[in-house]
């Protein structure tokens, strides 16, 4: 019997139920333990029913281009476009250019409705406006942060950066120790198990010293979806005087509410691209961080007492920074604690098969979809088969989007989960998929895997350490910088 012909009941809520037990004791936003019963809360409510958790309806409103024959489980590479967002856009697109400074009326109501939508993208995640700055995207803005972070990086000065680092975090700060020839200290992470890394405050504090000046991890982790406690990291950063925290939020802002001031945080950054908005990033800077910390990069007659004074060069994108409050106010009306459900839900459709299926599936990262340890990211590889002919065969059967490879992140993919064929394959939920959709993705999978089995189609004998060199570059990837 192939998993697409089981009972429901055997389908569903039976390989994880038992792991979700206990499980809310780390708050979903890695701050306030005053979150923890929400996480349960929701974790009970998706074990019971294995069917959508959120009014589908009124959400997929929202996006009208879901619903076609094309089904996008490739969201933590880019999300579908919130349709308020869109016309938000259209709107500045079509009325008379915003210029700064002019005093005609038309300019000083354009000029007040812009500032009100800052407030709304600062408000997002508990910041002020003078705390936020757009840019074309993390890895541009923070390569813009580390500009202006040079001189509080003394010749002496130490970074850590974590393994699990999405390049776009991990190169700004690579990049730049090259230039100032300063040390970087490489943050591995602890493991619950072979598969399973996570950072912790335990692996962090032995790489700390008098002379650490920044130290950079994730949020969450991009490949394998599970969450870092930000605000404990944060307490133990700040125990080293002059130090500053960074951290990339890209993986977690489309899943869970931003709370930077929860977090103590000194910088955070994220991609609104990946929050079902245009191609732009947003950055926040502590007023405090940019008092001791920051020096202006921007010209020199600007306001430097902002973050967007110190660091947004050139002109505004008013058309895209006028899509985000949109998608704010959107999430605001759907609700976290409904989003939480569904993904909680979707999540734990797929792991249930996919754990289900030791003999077939490796997969990484937690094996339960506990909403205080993970989000909606799953990543696995099929034994014996190059990730990219599964994902091949899933594209050539053209209804789902996956993504396979390293994620843009070769650090933690060929270094820290080390998979055996040519990358991992990676599926990611948000709150407008359904669990049909993810029930039908499990199906195909299962004819993939069967029908490779039984025509004996896998990996050539030397692919697990091969790879066409890839892991080779992953692990040597930092050899030419003299960093440690």
């Amino acid at each position: 019997m192939t998993w697409s012909d089981a009972p429901e009941d055997d389908q569903h809520g039976s390989s994880t139920d038992a792991q979700h037990a206990g499980n809310a004791s780390l708050p979903p936003d890695g701050s306030s333990k005053s979150d923890a019963a929400q996480c349960a809360v929701c974790t009970a409510k998706a074990r019971k029913v294995a069917k959508d958790a959120i009014d589908m309806d009124r959400v997929r409103s929202h996006f009208p281009v879901l619903g076609g024959k094309t089904v996008p489980f490739n969201n933590a590479a880019g999300t579908v476009v919130l349709k308020d967002a869109i016309e938000a856009a259209s709107r500045v697109m079509n009325a008379m250019p915003i210029d700064h400074g002019d005093g005609d009326a038309r300019s000083r109501a354009a000029q007040a409705e812009y500032s009100d939508k800052l407030r709304q993208c600062a408000a997002f995640i508990n910041a002020e406006p003078a705390e936020i700055a757009f840019g074309q995207s993390t890895t541009a803005l923070l390569r813009l942060l580390g500009q202006s972070l040079r001189p509080h990086l003394g010749p002496d000065a130490e970074m850590v950066c974590s393994t699990l680092c999405h390049e776009a975090s991990a190169s700004a700060w690579v990049h730049l120790a090259r230039s100032l020839g300063v040390t970087i200290k490489w943050w591995t992470p602890s493991r619950d198990g072979e598969d399973d890394p996570c950072l912790t405050v335990d692996s962090l504090r032995p790489l700390l010293t008098p002379k650490t000046r920044l130290v950079t991890c994730n949020h969450v982790s991009n490949v394998v979806g599970t969450i870092h406690p930000i605000r404990e990291l944060a307490d133990l950063v700040h125990t080293v005087p002059g130090c500053v925290f960074v951290v990339d939020g890209v993986a977690w802002a489309p899943h869970r509410p931003v709370d930077v001031k929860s977090l103590d945080v000194d910088f955070y950054c994220f991609s609104w691209y990946k929050v079902f908005g245009p191609h732009m990033a947003q950055l926040y800077a502590h007023r405090r961080a940019q008092s001791r910390h920051m020096t202006s990069i921007n010209h020199f007659w600007f306001d430097h007492s902002t973050l967007d004074g110190k660091v947004h060069l050139g002109t505004a994108c008013y058309e895209l920074e006028a899509m985000c409050a949109p998608i704010a106010r959107y999430l605001g009306d759907i609700g976290w604690d409904a989003i939480i459900r569904q993904e909680t839900v979707l999540t734990e459709v797929l792991l249930d098969y996919l754990v289900g299926r030791p003999d077939v599936y490796r997969v990484f990262g937690r094996r339960t979809a506990d909403p205080s340890q993970r989000v909606s990211i799953v990543i696995f590889e099929v034994l014996g088969r190059q990730s990219s002919d599964v994902v091949m065969q899933v594209h050539v059967r053209d209804r789902f989007r996956i993504t396979w490879g390293d994620c843009w992140a070769p650090r933690p993919t060929f270094d820290v989960l080390r998979p055996h064929g040519d990358g991992i394959i990676r599926v990611s939920f948000v709150h407008y998929n359904t669990v049909a959709e993810v029930r039908e993705l499990c199906a195909e999978l299962d004819d993939i895997v069967s029908t490779s089995a039984a025509t004996g189609r896998g990996l050539p004998s030397d692919a697990s350490r091969s790879r066409d060199g890839l892991l080779g570059h992953g692990e040597n990837i930092d050899a030419s910088l003299g960093t440690s």
